[in-house]
């Protein structure tokens, strides 16, 4: 099933949008509040995002040459961000998380994806938690983004189980296509 958003930008290219104040009156009645999905060189400069089931920010579906950035992001149960789906160039900048204290990761870079399964690139660059600790990253596709001016910590476990997870995933696609 899709996922039930709050806020959407897909198919898009070369938009600009700031002062983003995505705060739903109740957040837990959807999975991403903000989703930006096939995007093509935009920007998406500050402003406050309030999480949801899911995320407080996801990217997903080939995105190319976006930035994301001065944005504080509160919550999302599972993760404050998520970037999977063949995502190329992205750049998160500035941005304060206050995670959700459910949340078991702040970052989850290359979740599995029915869109790609392309491995996602980008930069974190002075991505920072609100209470001073390291953000915590998950990675899935044998390629973490590069970090600048953030203290990060792999959750390692996590991320061999995202591994294992997209792979076991990947091959039931593939079992699945050749199927007569």
């Amino acid at each position: 099933m899709p996922d039930v958003n709050f806020t959407s930008y897909a198919d898009q290219v070369g938009i600009s949008v700031s002062n983003l104040q995505v705060v739903p009156a109740d957040p837990s009645s959807y999975d991403d509040t903000l989703k930006i999905s096939h995007c093509i060189s935009c920007s998406f400069t500050g402003g406050v995002v309030v999480g949801g089931r899911e995320n407080a920010l996801d990217l997903n579906r080939k995105c190319e040459d976006v930035t994301v950035s001065l944005l504080e992001l509160h919550g999302g149960r599972q993760a404050s961000i998520v970037c999977k789906g063949g995502c190329r160039g992205v750049v998160l900048r500035d941005m304060v998380i206050s995670p959700d204290p459910k949340s078991w990761t702040d970052i989850l870079w290359d979740d599995w994806s029915a869109q790609s399964t392309d491995p996602s690139s980008g930069v974190l660059d002075h991505v920072v938690r609100h209470d001073g600790k390291p953000v915590r990253i998950v990675f899935g596709r044998f390629r973490l983004p590069l970090v600048l001016r953030s203290k990060v910590r792999v959750l390692w476990i996590y991320s061999i189980g995202l591994h294992l997870y997209n792979l076991g995933k990947d091959l039931a696609v593939a079992l699945r296509l050749c199927r007569p």
